[in-house]
């Protein structure tokens, strides 16, 4: 699934963290496989995302970065006896 042709890299480079956020929730978070086509959506957009990333002298600790923000964050606790006793 080639993405939509941009003019701007950097909207291209933001559609394409995007959809790598999605993937990676997707696969390390809730454990998911990708089919065959979402992979190679998957694929195309990492090599996309790095070309662009490093056209804008992005480090590969940058674009790592960027991709894993907020992916593991499970949102603000309550004060409930459960969100307090997982705080151990």
């Amino acid at each position: 699934m080639p993405t939509i042709p941009h003019n701007n890299p950097e909207d291209l480079l933001s559609d394409d963290l995007s959809a790598l956020k999605s993937y990676a929730e997707r696969i390390i978070v809730r454990g998911d496989i990708l089919t065959e086509d979402e992979e190679d959506d998957r694929e195309f957009r990492f090599r996309e995302f790095a070309e662009i990333g490093d056209s804008f002298n992005l480090s590969e600790r940058d674009m790592v970065t960027m991709m894993f923000e907020g992916i593991f964050h499970q949102g603000p606790k309550c004060d409930c006896a459960e969100c307090r006793a997982g705080d151990n």
